[in-house]
């Protein structure tokens, strides 16, 4: 086993690599029988029931494309869907997406555990950071755009 391939293995049955994301709350699990141990155990509805009471709570009064206030909210990076669909639409950004070694770092950082961790590993990386440097460059411009 390769080190860091036991950060994607199924967090319910801890054996075989994971290939899914429960949608509430982004545990990862790998096959339908470990879905339903996970949704048995109640944690997924406990953390579903917070979130949207932080959604709620965030969402007043917002409307779509602006972004929160609140520093304290676990989504404060979280890009609006506007800043999304202008990061589909550079070119730029879509060549460099070409680039195998950033789609695996980008992969790695989604599928980790501790993703913050792995995202501080791959800036260390050149290319990696090349890259992030080029996505905020577009969202900050955007974002300049509007003001």
């Amino acid at each position: 086993m390769k080190s860091g391939e036991s950060k994607r293995l199924c967090q319910i049955c801890k054996e075989s690599p994971f290939k899914y994301r429960c949608p509430s709350c982004y545990f990862l699990y790998c096959s339908l029988p470990c879905f339903k141990s996970h949704k048995a155990e109640n944690i997924c509805e406990l953390e579903t029931g917070k979130r949207k009471k932080e959604s709620e709570n965030v969402d007043t009064g917002q409307q779509e494309g602006q972004i929160s206030n609140d520093e304290n909210s676990e989504d404060e990076d979280r890009l609006s869907l506007s800043d999304l669909k202008k990061l589909e639409k550079c070119g730029v950004i879509e060549s460099m997406l070409k680039n195998k070694d950033i789609r695996k770092m980008i992969t790695n950082i989604d599928g980790a555990q501790d993703p913050e961790m792995v995202l501080r590993t791959s800036m260390k990386e050149p290319i990696f950071m090349e890259f992030a440097d080029q996505c905020l460059s577009v969202v900050e411009s955007k974002n300049e755009n509007d003001g």
